[in-house]
C-alpha cells in the first residue's frame, strides 16, 4: 500500500524573462492543471515527502516554442516547477 500525502503548494510569484503573458489568469489555470497531472501521474518528488518549507524553487531554464499558446506555456512552466521541486 502506498503512503498518502497531503500536499499544499502555494506559488506567490513566477518570474518569466522575455515572455509576454496576455492572460495571467488563464496561465495560472494551465499551470495548476499540469501540476495536478504531474503529481497524480509522477507522484510527489521524494524531497517533498518530509515536512518542508521552501521559500524559493528554481525551475531553471525552460525551452518553449516561439509565441507559445497559454496552454503550452502553462505546461512548460509547470514542468519546470515540478523539476525544481525535486532538486
Amino acid at each position: 500500500m502506498s503512503k498518502q500525502y497531503n500536499l499544499e503548494l502555494e506559488i506567490q510569484d513566477i518570474v518569466l524573462t522575455d515572455i509576454a503573458v496576455n492572460d495571467p489568469q488563464a496561465l495560472k489555470q494551465e499551470i495548476t492543471l499540469e501540476l495536478n497531472r504531474l503529481f497524480q501521474q509522477e507522484g510527489i518528488p521524494n524531497r517533498l515527502t518530509q515536512a518542508t518549507h521552501r521559500p524559493l524553487v528554481k525551475g531553471g531554464p525552460m525551452e518553449t516554442v516561439q509565441s507559445p499558446s497559454v496552454q503550452q506555456l502553462g505546461t512548460d512552466i509547470a514542468q519546470a516547477i515540478y523539476r525544481g521541486l525535486g532538486k
